[in-house]
């Protein structure tokens, strides 16, 4: 869920009241292979680089997701300075030379102290160090935050990725719902929550959690695929059948829509399928028809996505095949209307349009089992050398 940060903007004061601040900007400059910027953007802060970790623990929106810290006006300028620093750490840790952090670490000291500034500081060094992917040194940060602010939901949450990132999902678990406990609309500790009790066996939590995920943001993603993940572990196949279709009505592009796809066949439900169109899959719902053989409204969206993956591939020819068991004049008409369809909308790929028909069942091998479809629609793309008009 997207949401706008609160973050001021950052600006670089001048006078002489900011001597501190322009200190260790002269610091930053002098680093080599660094060049800070004036204006530290809002985002740059937000667009961490998640640990290599199993999908549950990995897939998030964090770099496209904006986070919210609520500031007093006394820690606006003390934040200002320490975000372009703590940036430039981020980026510092990362070089050979590590001279230089104990340096600057020793000059933000004292802002880490103030009351006023403290715990937001201690929360963007955590974050900082997470950048740079050390969980088990940014803990300390996020534990500080949290005992100075308790009742502030973003550092429990981030308190929990860090346990998370360590192994520790007693920790991990138990930031979550502290978390929650102060912010019960905190999608995101909810969508970890349920990553969490999933991953420990706890199916029938796990999935509230992530109903409750999708009752804040609807659009969530990782709750919604979840959701099929939870039923199939708990071996509810009607239950994982609809929630794979609920998640694909949704989410029809990418690696986990495929994925998604894949599980659903193999419930035997091909509602949504994949088809080859040269170098891509393409995820659609099964087109079906009219009782007159006209293809219905709400397929039409679906061929038009694969019609748009192919029209501009001039060297492919797009099989439209239709399956109707024991009926070849319900079959012929059908593949026609696809024909028509799809020549209205694209024109120009007519001429590579082929339609054939069969009075037989589609059979699909998925692993060890073999489906047999009576009405179905396969559609394929072939490469040709020579395309003949």
């Amino acid at each position: 869920m997207n949401r706008e940060s609160s973050y001021p903007e950052s600006t670089v004061p001048n006078g002489p009241e900011d001597k501190q601040f322009l200190e260790l900007q002269e610091m930053i400059r002098d680093l080599p292979d660094i060049d800070p910027p004036a204006v530290l953007a809002p985002s740059i802060m937000q667009q961490l680089t998640p640990r290599k970790r199993p999908f549950l623990r990995r897939i998030s929106d964090f770099i496209r997701s904006r986070r919210t810290i609520t500031f007093v006006p006394g820690q606006i300028v003390a934040a200002a300075a320490c975000l372009l620093l703590f940036f430039s750490l981020g980026v510092w840790t990362g070089s050979e030379n590590k001279e230089s952090v104990p340096t600057l670490q020793k000059h933000v000291a004292p802002l880490m102290t103030d009351s006023r500034s403290g715990p937001a500081l201690h929360y963007q060094m955590g974050r900082n160090l997470l950048v740079a992917g050390k969980p088990e040194q940014a803990l300390p940060y996020f534990k500080q935050a949290a005992a100075s602010s308790p009742d502030n939901p973003e550092y429990l949450f981030w308190k929990g990725v860090s346990h998370s990132a360590l192994d520790e999902f007693d920790l991990e678990r138990e930031s979550y719902m502290k978390a929650i406990s102060h912010a019960p609309d905190h999608s995101f500790a909810s969508l970890y929550l349920g990553h969490n009790l999933m991953e420990s066996g706890n199916y029938s939590e796990a999935l509230r959690q992530y109903d409750r995920v999708l009752e804040i943001d609807p659009e969530s993603l990782e709750a919604s695929y979840n959701r099929g993940l939870v039923f199939a572990k708990m071996d509810k196949v009607r239950e994982e059948t609809l929630a794979w279709k609920s998640f694909l009505a949704g989410h029809q592009s990418g690696k986990w829509a495929i994925r998604a796809v894949d599980h659903l066949n193999s419930l035997g439900d091909f509602s949504f399928r994949t088809y080859q169109i040269g170098l891509r899959r393409i995820v659609a719902r099964q087109t079906t028809f009219t009782p007159e053989g006209m293809v219905t409204p709400e397929s039409i969206e679906s061929l038009l996505r694969i019609g748009r993956a192919s029209e501009h591939n001039t060297a492919m020819t797009l099989h439209l095949v239709t399956y109707v068991k024991n009926d070849i004049g319900e079959a012929k008409k059908r593949a026609n209307n696809l024909k028509r369809v799809m020549t209205k909308h694209f024109p120009g790929a007519s001429h590579r349009l082929k339609i054939s028909w069969f009075n037989e069942t589609e059979k699909i091998q998925i692993h060890d089992d073999l489906h047999s479809l009576d009405e179905s629609v396969m559609i394929f793309g072939e490469r040709n050398k020579k395309i003949s008009i």
